[in-house]
This record gives C-alpha cells, sequence and structure tokens, in this order.
C-alpha cells in the first residue's frame, strides 16, 4: 500500500513539472487573468510648508487628482503595455537646498523618472544640471520666474507664463484702461526674484506710456506691519497702488491700505483667491481690487478657461472639500501634458519623450485656455502660454473683468534671444 501512494505521488510530481516546463508563471491564454501592468514614477517636490505653502499645496493637490484620473481611467499605454502612475510628493519648505536634496531622493532613491512641479526658480535651478546630466524630462507647473525657461535645459519644460510676459501688458493695462497717471508700487521687490520681474516690468510699460511711478516701497514676506511703507507712499499722492507679494503679505497690504483710509484704485499681482485672502482681510476690504495675472483658473467664472475646467473645479471640490486655487491648474495641466508625451512617445526613453513634448499639440480637456505657438503647446525655448486677465474681486467672489494683451509671439522672440545668450 504504502509503495502504491509512493507511485502516485511521483506520477503527481511528474505532471507538475511538465506543466511547468510548458509555461509556469505565465497565464493560459483563455485564463482571464489581468496583463501585466507596469509602473512610471513621476516625482514632484513643493514648498508643502512655509512661507509660500498657499501654493505649493493646491499645486501638490491638482497633480495628484490628475494622477488619481490617470489610474482610474487604466493608466497610460505605452507601446502595448499599460503602466500606472506613482507619483511621490516631497516638501521642500521653499529652501533651494532641501529642493535639490528632493531632486536627487526622488531620482535615486524612489527612482523617478520624471519630475514635475516647482513654484520658483530657486527650487528648480540649482538641480539644472543634475537634470540634465541623468536625463530626468520635467515640466515646471507655476513656477513664474524668467530665468528657468531663459537658461537652455533641453529637459525642462515649463507651463506658467512668466512674469516678464504679464509685466508687457500690465503696465500698459493700467494707463490705458483705468486713466491711471501716477502710481506707488509696495512689495517684496528685492526678496524674490519673480515679484522683482513682475514690478519692473509694469513699471517699464506704464512709464512708456507716459505714467509716472511715484514711489517704490519694499518690504519683507515676513513682515505683517507694512504701515511705514504704505504711508510713504500715499505721501506721493498716487492715482493707483500697485501691490505685489505672497498671498498672506499681499492681504495685509489691503487690510492695512483700507485701514488708512485709501479708497483709490488698487491692483495687484497675487493669483489668490477670495478663501485665501480673507484670512488676513475682510471681504468688504477686498471689494473693487483687481488682480492682474495670467488667465488662471477661476471657480466663479471658467469662461476664460480650457474645456476641462468646470470638471476640475467639480472633482478639486470633491476631494478636497474647497475651491481649488488659482495656482492649481498649471500643475493638473503638467501632468496631463507629461502623461500625453509619453503616450506618444510610446516609450519611457526620456529623449524619446523630449522630442514628443517640443512637438506636442495642445492636448485636449486641459483646464487652462492654452495658446498655441506655431501649432504646438511649446515654444522654441520650451514654454507655454495663456493668456493675461484682469480679475476683480466684487460682491465677494473674484471675477473675470476682461482679457488684457497677451504679446506672445512678441515675448516668445525676447525669450528666446534671452535663451540663445545664456548657452
Amino acid at each position: 500500500m504504502k509503495r502504491a501512494w509512493i507511485g502516485i505521488l511521483l506520477i503527481l510530481a511528474l505532471v507538475a513539472t511538465i506543466s511547468c516546463v510548458g509555461g509556469c508563471g505565465k497565464p493560459a491564454a483563455d485564463s482571464g487573468t489581468q496583463e501585466e501592468v507596469g509602473k512610471i514614477v513621476i516625482g514632484e517636490t513643493e514648498p508643502l510648508t512655509g512661507p509660500i505653502a498657499v501654493y505649493g499645496v493646491p499645486e501638490c493637490n491638482a497633480t495628484k487628482l490628475a494622477v488619481d484620473e490617470i489610474n482610474a481611467a487604466g493608466g497610460l499605454e505605452v507601446n502595448g503595455k499599460k503602466y500606472k502612475i506613482e507619483l511621490v510628493q516631497l516638501d521642500d519648505q521653499l529652501n533651494p537646498t532641501l529642493a535639490f536634496q528632493n531632486v536627487k531622493k526622488l531620482v535615486e532613491v524612489h527612482g523617478a523618472q520624471f519630475l514635475i512641479g516647482f513654484t520658483n526658480a530657486a527650487m528648480i535651478m540649482p538641480a539644472m544640471s543634475y537634470i540634465q546630466q541623468k536625463k530626468i524630462p520635467v515640466v515646471v507647473g507655476g513656477a513664474p520666474d524668467e530665468i528657468i525657461t531663459a537658461t537652455p535645459n533641453p529637459y525642462v519644460f515649463r507651463m506658467r507664463p512668466p512674469t516678464a510676459y504679464t509685466a508687457l501688458a500690465t503696465g500698459k493695462f493700467i494707463y490705458n484702461e483705468f486713466g491711471v497717471r501716477t502710481m506707488a508700487v509696495i512689495g517684496t521687490v528685492s526678496e524674490q526674484a519673480l515679484f522683482k520681474d513682475i514690478a519692473e516690468g509694469t513699471m517699464k510699460g506704464f512709464e512708456a506710456m507716459g505714467g509716472k511711478v511715484t514711489s517704490v516701497q519694499d518690504f519683507k514676506s515676513s513682515q505683517q506691519d507694512m504701515s511705514a511703507q504704505i504711508t510713504a507712499a500715499l505721501a506721493t499722492q498716487p492715482d493707483a497702488i500697485y501691490a505685489l507679494a505672497p498671498i498672506e503679505s499681499q492681504a495685509f497690504v489691503y487690510k492695512q491700505l483700507r485701514e488708512l483710509g485709501y479708497k483709490g484704485k488698487i491692483f495687484g499681482f497675487s493669483g489668490g483667491n477670495v478663501k485665501q485672502f480673507t484670512k488676513i482681510c475682510t471681504v468688504d476690504q477686498l471689494e473693487g481690487i483687481f488682480d492682474l495675472i495670467p488667465a488662471e483658473i477661476n471657480p466663479t467664472d471658467t469662461s476664460i478657461n480650457g474645456p476641462g475646467a468646470d470638471a476640475f473645479v467639480e472633482n478639486y471640490r470633491k476631494a478636497f472639500g474647497e475651491d481649488p486655487p488659482p495656482v492649481a491648474g498649471y500643475t493638473y495641466d503638467a501632468m496631463k501634458t507629461l502623461a500625453a508625451a509619453i503616450q506618444a512617445a510610446g516609450t519611457l526613453d526620456p529623449d524619446a519623450v523630449v522630442r514628443e513634448l517640443e512637438n506636442l499639440a495642445v492636448p485636449e480637456g486641459l483646464v487652462l485656455q492654452w495658446v498655441p505657438v506655431e501649432g504646438k503647446l511649446f515654444d522654441s525655448s520650451h514654454q507655454a502660454y495663456i493668456p493675461n486677465a484682469a480679475f476683480v474681486f466684487q460682491g465677494g467672489k473674484k471675477v473675470v473683468y476682461k482679457l488684457m494683451d497677451s504679446p506672445i509671439a512678441e515675448y516668445s522672440k525676447k525669450l528666446a534671444e534671452a535663451r540663445a545668450s545664456n548657452k
């Protein structure tokens, strides 16, 4: 009996061995098992804490929303194989050293093949050589500093138009639209390059029309009392105030201008929404203030945004319990753009993906109203563009006032010249 059982076991073992040789670990053609799914790792570094987390957090939220949508729809198909995206997001605290460390950690520890994000130039510029050396395609979201795309790097693309592009239109708009002839400037104009760029460009445009800048008052983003700067600016009796700073600092300026009795025109450059501003100032203090910025996402009126704006606003509300702040559209569209390029390339090879990004038409369903340059999303400097717009705070909402001039061809040419001179 014992021998009989041994014989049966040997026969069963032989059958199992033959079955494995025929394809152990491989599903049968009619087995109905799921196809193998690969993984694409995409990294993002943003200031999730610190002085401009008000920008970094919504940018990360929007990226996550885009990735969740892509994965829920089955992921990306690359050369016949399905891939899901693994998103790794790190906090750089607006610290350039930490941001560079994050980039290296994302690539070397987490295995990131692509990067998106970055809130300003100081967070990406130290990593530019590393990015090129490692051949990591990057789609920058909300960083507005001109130097990013004025610096030649074949792997770096940027969604948000630079501040200098918006500045070309802002000064002229204030002069022509509102009849302002004298203007005082208050802001963090020496602390951060992006505000320095927009201030200088706006003043140049305003003065080119015949306007006069009566005063330039500087402060630090860590300040909460700007009364000395405001008093000095108002002493020059300007027709209008132009304020530019991170949202919280900007809110203190608006609050203190109103508390000091100023009733004249106020123009700003901030990209904040009512909820963000009213953590510091009241709705009444915001009333009638203009925000002159690119045509970013605006939940109260998406008419100047892209075809995917309404769905994005609804999905962001469901996911995060609030309206998407204006900057959120940049990283959402950056993620969708990168995904479109990867699929079009049919490979994860970085140089092939870069070629697709360089030749990519505006993908369908994006949140913002991207204006193609010679039929492509990005110009020869790897820069994308949306229109410039004037928003106004009115009745507790931020509403569209009108589109401003959008000198895309003029600015794109200047950017290409600056990029060539930096080679």
